[in-house]
């Protein structure tokens, strides 16, 4: 039996159908036995849990819900603000499931076209966890600084948390991760990717680099991405602000569909054109010119000048400045 686990934190009621397609490109591609875990609070609907049973039952896999409560003070954290506080619930698993030995987390971001054996046999050893490398644009701009050095995390190490292997057993011989990582976050709510720098100043040298096909980090945001990619065997992560529900890449949405129109959320054709629709509309109210030049919220006089440099500067030129830009202000920040 192959463990696969999700976190999901859906008050508005639309992200459940998400993870459903992550579930889907998992099934697709792997013959074995799969259970998965999803770890949810009270803003998960019956209706979605219904829809997410449904739809790994029609594969004959199975479905276990763990309820999740955190307290208010670690939800409202300022590096909470831009993502779903269902990432968190990661860090409870080994509580959760206290019976498993090895589980493969994935975000609701992914799309799986491998066989997920292929992850699941990684011999961990006696490592905590399985990991692939943060993009580099991440480790060079949001993590060489004095923040992370004096948490002794390494700039060149710092793993995406998108797409793990976790050893839960040897992580219980050695600490209490919900309760070690909630006082982490807690004396360092500064920390801008949450958990996942949880997990990496606790486990970075416990880890075990693995290939970069098995967490594969998409930016749709790219002019020069070669889209080849989304036919060869390799688990994708949409880990940009442009997510593959509503992208514009026709590519992307005929491979994203083709796994929604599989799951238990569509019943018909009108169904999948709904769901496009409401796509179309996201993309519309997030990618804002102000968001899709920046990648984060800005205001005032920096989006002014960044703006005007649009439009002045070849492309590739903007980007470099940008990044360079974005590089000194995590350094000033975080110094």
């Amino acid at each position: 039996m192959i463990h696969v686990a999700f976190g999901i934190s859906d008050a508005k009621g639309t992200y459940s159908k998400y993870v459903a397609v992550t579930m889907v490109s998992v099934l697709e591609h792997t013959r074995d036995d799969v259970t998965f875990h999803i770890l949810c609070d009270d803003t998960l609907s019956e209706m979605n849990k219904n829809l997410l049973r449904q739809t790994a039952e029609s594969y004959g896999a199975i479905v276990v819900y763990h309820k999740v409560d955190l307290d208010q003070k670690i939800t409202s954290l300022d590096s909470l603000k831009d993502i779903t506080i269902g990432t968190l619930f990661r860090l409870m698993l080994p509580m959760l499931c206290p019976e498993i030995q090895k589980i493969v987390y994935l975000d609701g971001d992914v799309l799986v076209q491998l066989d997920i054996k292929e992850l699941w046999n990684t011999n961990l050893e006696n490592r905590c966890l399985g990991v692939v490398k943060d993009a580099i644009d991440t480790q060079r701009n949001f993590v060489d600084n004095g923040l992370y050095k004096r948490l002794d995390v390494d700039a060149n190490c710092y793993f995406n948390a998108g797409v793990l292997v976790i050893n839960l057993e040897e992580i219980r011989r050695n600490v209490d991760l919900g309760k070690e990582g909630i006082r982490i976050l807690k004396e360092y709510p500064q920390l801008p990717f949450a958990d996942q720098d949880v997990l990496n100043i606790l486990f970075q040298k416990h880890m075990m680099g693995l290939s970069m096909r098995y967490n594969l980090q998409v930016n749709l945001l790219d002019a020069t991405l070669d889209y080849s990619f989304l036919e060869q065997p390799r688990i994708l992560h949409f880990s940009g602000l442009v997510k593959p529900w509503f992208a514009p890449q026709p590519l992307v949405q005929k491979l994203y569909y083709s796994y929604m129109a599989k799951t238990a959320y569509v019943q018909s054709t009108e169904d999948l054109l709904d769901i496009m629709s409401d796509g179309t509309g996201l993309y519309k109210e997030k990618v804002t010119l102000k968001q899709a030049l920046l990648h984060y919220h800005e205001t005032g006089r920096t989006l002014r000048i960044l703006s005007g440099m649009r439009f002045i500067f070849s492309e590739k030129l903007y980007w470099k400045i940008l990044a360079k830009a974005l590089r000194w202000k995590k350094k000033w920040l975080y110094r």
